[in-house]
């Protein structure tokens, strides 16, 4: 026989014919949650846990949302209103890999499904598989955060591992090459600037000529410039309020930008369309860079430019702080992460501070050679 309780307490009782223990408890919404288990213990225990969460108004209305559903919903009510059009565009890309989870309800989803569809994405890059995850994690993280969930089952989910790739730079002869293959092009003079600034390829085609200082011979960057399928071709604050920078450029590069100058003074971009449209990374990427680097016979991409840059920098002794503001990067660990290779070893010096610090060992002695060219050094 059911035992009785009042409202928002539950029932609880033993199904004869189905030789079940089952329990039901009515929520503020006079939706009914039910429970049955040969185990009298787990309904129980089931029973316990709903009656508390539904008085602390914490429980989960019942509901046939499924995955797809809210991956929609949460789209266009939670991200694109906080996004920029091309990371909604990425967010959107990256989800529709969930298709075969799109029709499983939300309150059925557990670990195991998306264990699954990470293994069963075996040939997208671990980084876009750890994209995928991370970006379902927020969707579900708002789900829980609305009531349609009590936790993100993603979370007991292990993160794929992203796969690091070696970064490509030029050679001094490929360099030499591109910057000749670059000078019939129209555009041409972005190849010029990535290598002398490590200037990201969105930076350059914003520059406007108010951005250019052929006096002090420096170069502000304040957007950038994206295309994107749901707003089309927009400028943008850059990436980080650190990618927003003033930078000094060689006389060499200064002469470039005056001669393009006399060309395109009565433009307000550096680089328009012959249409008077802004240039999107898309299309310089596919109508002049391809042309250039195949003209020139190499292969590498455009942003090997700007590793190419910065390595030379490091290589040649620039502090790492410098190198890391002129690339516009939030954090110096940033710049260390990826040109940790090319950082100078300094192993020996390293020891000989050693003994001198912890052994009491004495400084190595001056060469003969030296202390002679100090003496006869002028004052």
């Amino acid at each position: 026989m059911a035992k009785q309780r009042s409202k928002g307490e539950g029932t609880f009782y033993f199904d004869e014919i189905k030789q079940l223990y089952r329990a039901m408890i009515t929520t503020p919404a006079g939706n009914r949650l039910t429970k049955s288990s040969k185990n009298e213990e787990i309904v129980s225990d089931w029973l316990n846990e709903q009656r508390l969460l539904v008085g602390r108004r914490q429980h989960i209305e019942p509901h046939n949302i499924t995955l797809g559903d809210w991956i929609d919903e949460w789209l266009e009510t939670y991200a694109k209103p906080s996004v920029r059009p091309r990371t909604y565009d990425r967010y959107k890309s990256l989800l529709a890999h969930t298709s075969t989870l799109q029709k499983t309800r939300l309150t059925s989803l557990i670990p195991a499904h998306f264990q699954k569809l990470y293994n069963s994405l075996s040939t997208l890059s671990g980084t876009t598989r750890k994209h995928i995850h991370y970006c379902l994690s927020g969707c579900l993280e708002q789900a829980v955060i609305n009531r349609l969930l009590y936790s993100n089952p993603i979370k007991a989910v292990e993160a794929p591992k992203a796969t690091t790739k070696e970064i490509e730079t030029f050679t001094a002869e490929e360099l030499d090459a591109i910057r000749k293959a670059a000078e019939s092009d129209v555009h041409g003079l972005v190849i010029f600037i990535a290598t002398n600034t490590g200037m990201r390829l969105s930076e350059i085609l914003a520059l406007t000529w108010k951005d250019i200082d052929l006096k002090k011979n420096t170069i502000s960057i304040k957007n950038t410039v994206h295309y994107s399928i749901s707003a089309g071709t927009r400028i943008e604050d850059p990436k980080n309020q650190y990618s927003k920078r003033t930078i000094s450029i060689d006389k060499a590069l200064a002469l470039k930008i005056k001669e393009h100058k006399l060309k395109y003074a009565s433009q307000t971009y550096l680089f328009m369309s012959q249409a008077g449209n802004n240039v999107t990374p898309h299309n310089f990427l596919r109508w002049h860079y391809d042309k250039i680097r195949t003209k020139a016979g190499v292969t590498k991409g455009f942003h090997a430019l700007r590793h190419t840059h910065a390595t030379e920098l490091i290589a040649a002794g620039v502090p790492l702080p410098d190198v890391s503001r002129r690339l516009g990067h939030s954090r110096i660990s940033t710049t260390m992460d990826i040109y940790a290779h090319v950082i100078p070893k300094n192993d020996e010096k390293m020891i000989n501070t050693i003994d001198i610090i912890f052994n009491k060992k004495p400084a190595p002695a001056e060469s003969t050679d030296t202390a002679e060219t100090q003496r006869d050094a002028p004052n």
